[in-house]
């Protein structure tokens, strides 16, 4: 049994009672006593060590915060200061600052906002040179039908005010079909953005597609398509609409350079996890140094069995950006035998 003490001097004391035996019975009781200072020195010794381990962590959190906010508070106030000042000046003086020797997050941030940035401006000349294009295209129709108006004051014959009626005609229709591709253009990357992807059956597609043009152009043109055997399905994922967008382009593409009753083909298969079109034409084929030119906006060769102006230059460049937007690729080269082909590639999906 063990007992407690607080003596008048405010000490404790400890006292510990044992009884004594004889034979098995209780004769007498010990009791031991001791002063319990050493145990309150113990105590008091404890809670000093609990106090200095308190003061120490709270130093160590102060200086491991001061070290952190150096470390990633001040670079993250760096870039953010830096992109607000470009979103308030625009202009390229402005540079979001390389963190990428940090080899860490926010290094890996820094080289994204880099990127994006280059993206903005490389965006922002995108569309100045767009600008720049599509009023160059419109001043050639303007230009002409000022000449064609100018011109009809003055004629007397019936036939020359004719032709020249003729030529407002044709520069009215141009202007139509430039300032329509020119919106379609124009708002063909939101559209894209707001686009909703599904799995789409190549195959089945061109089928349709196919069967479209060989009922219009049955004919004037031979039409054929080929698809693997054992009716493989050739799924991407992709928006129905726009991919229909592009086959169309590329097949009026080349019915306008096939000569009449030429051949026109279109071949689809898939190579492992890669699905390839091929639009084959009977045409006189693309000049070498104008493989890639033909992608650019604007770009319209002139046909050896239509009229100049009557293409607006702008259905290739939409097919790339739309083939671009899901992943693809699209370039142009000419067959061994002449003519041109134009392949499509696309990631194939399951």
């Amino acid at each position: 049994r063990l007992q407690v003490w607080r003596q008048p001097d405010g000490q404790l004391l400890l006292a510990a009672m044992v009884p004594v035996y004889a034979q098995d019975t209780p004769k007498a009781q010990l009791y031991i006593l001791r002063s319990g200072q050493d145990i309150v020195k113990d105590i008091r010794y404890f809670w000093q060590q609990i106090f200095y381990l308190f003061l120490l962590t709270l130093l160590a959190t102060v200086v491991i915060s001061i070290y952190l906010s150096g470390l990633i508070a001040r670079p993250l106030r760096q870039l953010s200061r830096t992109a607000e000042q470009i979103r308030r000046k625009k202009t390229r003086a402005i540079e979001i600052p390389d963190l990428s020797n940090r080899h860490d997050e926010i290094g890996e941030l820094s080289l994204v906002m880099r990127d994006m940035t280059e993206s903005l401006w490389t965006r922002l000349d995108s569309i100045e040179q767009f600008a720049a294009d599509v009023a160059h295209e419109l001043k050639n129709p303007l230009t002409s039908l000022k000449s064609a108006i100018e011109t009809l004051k003055i004629v007397k014959k019936k036939s020359d005010q004719k032709q020249l009626l003729d030529i407002l005609q044709q520069d009215v229709e141009r202007m139509d079909r430039l300032i329509s591709d020119i919106s379609l253009a124009s708002r063909l990357d939101a559209e894209l953005s707001r686009e909703k992807y599904a799995p789409i059956d190549v195959a089945i597609l061109l089928k349709k597609i196919i069967h479209r043009y060989q009922t219009h152009f049955s004919d004037t043109h031979n039409i054929q398509l080929y698809l693997p055997d054992h009716d493989q399905s050739l799924l991407v994922e992709t928006s129905e609409g726009r991919i229909t967008q592009v086959f169309d382009n590329l097949l009026d593409n080349a019915l306008s350079f096939s000569p009449k009753g030429g051949h026109v083909s279109v071949t689809a298969l898939q190579k492992q996890n890669t699905i390839t079109v091929m639009v084959d034409d009977d045409g006189p084929g693309i000049p070498m140094a104008k493989l890639d030119t033909i992608f650019d906006r604007f770009y319209s060769e002139r046909r050896g069995n239509g009229q100049f102006g009557q293409h607006s230059g702008l259905g290739l460049a939409i097919c790339k950006q739309i083939v671009g937007a899901v992943g693809g690729t699209i370039h142009a080269e000419n067959k061994p035998s002449g003519g041109a082909r134009f392949i499509v590639t696309f990631m194939a999906t399951t």
